[in-house]
């Protein structure tokens, strides 16, 4: 797995570097990438999996693309039940949606 975890968190940086710079289809590109790759990794892949979700989430809602952030969101919250910021992002989310 080390090859393959490695390249994940390579392009899990590079998407959190996107993101920092408003790139954000690029984000979209390097997380979304991460995430297919790592569905395939052997091993704990949790950690890495709810940033690259939380992220790519992040960038789908400034793209206002909401519903598929509300799934990564809501994915990212079954992996963390407890994390309160995805909580509140999520139901940040759900507003945006009502509306």
């Amino acid at each position: 797995m080390g090859g393959l975890f490695f390249r994940c968190q390579c392009l899990a940086n590079r998407s959190a570097c996107h993101l920092k710079l408003h790139a954000f289809d690029a984000c979209l590109d390097d997380a979304g990438a991460a995430l297919a790759a790592l569905a395939a990794a052997p091993g704990d892949t949790q950690p890495l999996t709810l940033k690259l979700l939380a992220r790519r989430g992040m960038a789908l809602c400034q793209l206002a693309r909401y519903e598929d952030a509300k799934v990564d969101y809501e994915r990212a919250l079954a992996l963390d039940p407890g994390n309160a910021q995805l909580q509140k992002d999520l139901a940040t989310i759900a507003a945006m949606l009502s509306k």
